[in-house]
């Protein structure tokens, strides 16, 4: 897990980060393949940002349930950084 020097996870969160990431990155992966072959109007490229975004809060949303609220803050400044 790359976020793991970022935050200085336990072993214990990092076993429970394992499956909200994995379930959260399968999601991703299966909603772009549903998606791959198809050539994709404007609003069905919305909808499908949308859902990335949707998955992406919910992952966020488990993680951070996960973290203390130091880790919080590292993490926001890790996913910051990853936006440039």
């Amino acid at each position: 897990m790359d976020i793991q020097p970022k935050c200085t996870l336990t072993d214990e969160q990092v076993e429970q980060l394992a499956p909200i990431m994995g379930k959260g990155m399968l999601d991703m992966v299966r909603l772009i393949f549903e998606n791959a072959d198809k050539k994709l109007t404007a609003p069905k490229k919305i909808k499908l940002a949308k859902s990335v975004k949707s998955i992406q809060a919910d992952m966020d949303k488990q993680i951070n349930a996960v973290l203390t609220e130091e880790q919080q803050k590292a993490y926001a400044e890790y996913k910051e950084s990853k936006k440039s």
